[in-house]
């Protein structure tokens, strides 16, 4: 197996920001479906909410930064 992580807390931080946009485009889906309540959770990328799409895009250059440090040594 590839290994894409150079360690524990890269996994970590990709595994957190991509939890954070599953659940945010869950919670939308369930409430254009009618399952949830209508809460005002904007979806990434696509609402014009300033503090989250800042947020967004603080988190996506995390997940770049730990994707481009996966090969340095850390002997």
């Amino acid at each position: 197996m590839r290994r894409r992580h150079a360690n524990k807390l890269g996994l970590f931080i990709d595994m957190g920001v991509v939890g954070i946009y599953f659940f945010s485009c869950d919670c939308e889906r369930g409430m254009v479906i009618g399952l949830c309540p209508q809460t005002g959770i904007p979806l990434p990328f696509l609402s014009y909410g300033g503090l989250l799409m800042l947020t967004a895009f603080i988190a996506l250059g995390l997940v770049i930064s730990v994707r481009r440090r996966r090969y340095v040594n850390l002997n």
